[in-house]
């Protein structure tokens, strides 16, 4: 048996080459081999810390008047960013948590959170926002305009710190 490349094949590669086919199967007695590979076990995430549930079953108050005619626009521009990408559901919690804490801090009054377009983020982002402990940081929600990432990113005012 021979390879595409002219040389010959080793007795190694025999060797798992005729292992590797111990776990093939024909389909209904056809001749066409199909290679049954056992079923790997996918990864748990870790479980989320107990105080973050239950989580609020309602979402922030919306942002109105000519501020949200800004957002629509595009016009206003966010003095802060957080992109949650690749955060576990209790890591971006905590890390919103201290994100909005800092922004207020500074005294900034609109920041942007990226969620994606997708997953448990994105669902669970705007139902945090109205929880106890982000009720002193948050005055509004709107859905980010296209250049700022569209339905995977969030606009949030905040109140200012007194």
């Amino acid at each position: 048996m021979k390879k595409k490349s002219g040389r010959a094949i080793s007795d190694e590669e025999r060797a798992l080459f005729e292992a590797t086919l111990k776990n093939v199967k024909r389909l209904n007695d056809s001749h066409a081999p199909r290679l049954i590979l056992p079923a790997k076990p996918v990864p748990k995430a870790p479980s989320l810390p107990a105080k973050i549930r239950p989580q609020a079953e309602t979402e922030a108050p919306v942002i109105g008047g000519h501020v949200a005619a800004k957002l629509r626009r595009g016009r206003a521009k966010p003095e802060a960013r957080l992109d949650l990408h690749g955060f576990y559901e209790g890591e971006a919690h905590l890390a919103l948590e201290r994100f909005l804490g800092r922004a207020q801090g500074e005294g900034k009054s609109l920041v942007l959170v990226i969620t994606g377009k997708s997953g448990v983020l994105y669902r669970n982002v705007p139902r945090w926002l109205s929880e106890e402990k982000f009720r002193g940081f948050v005055s509004g929600t709107a859905p980010a305009h296209i250049r700022h990432g569209g339905a995977g990113a969030l606009y949030i005012t905040l109140k200012r710190k007194r």
